[in-house]
């Protein structure tokens, strides 16, 4: 890809094809085992655009290339999901009275995975 196209075409086509694809409602599937697989297409993707063999580690190129993985989006959507709508959450102070250190931390509820 990268022999036909300048750097900042092969960098617009990724984003344009893939990107957008791949992290389209992307806090409603991202723990889902499917990402796994996006993942995977997304290195595909990556070595393409830097013209690189199929066994090469894909850690440099997607810094090299500024690009971040489907689990680095996974994760910032969802810190950005919680930033947004913070009111919504419980803080620490809301569920007991005692002044602690992490008394303006979000109140995590046990996860019970059945």
């Amino acid at each position: 890809m990268r022999e036909l196209n300048t750097p900042e075409m092969c960098g617009f086509t990724y984003y344009s094809n893939y990107h957008s694809v791949a992290t389209y409602g992307i806090l409603l599937w991202g723990q889902s085992p499917g990402l796994q697989k996006i993942l995977i297409r997304q290195k595909a993707a990556v070595r393409a655009i830097c013209g690189a063999s199929k066994r090469t580690r894909c850690t440099t190129l997607f810094r090299t290339e500024g690009i971040l993985t489907v689990v680095a989006v996974f994760i910032l959507a969802c810190i950005k999901h919680i930033i947004v709508n913070k009111t919504r959450f419980n803080q620490n102070d809301m569920i007991h009275s005692y002044e602690t250190r992490k008394k303006n931390d979000l109140a995590l509820e046990p996860h019970r995975p059945s």
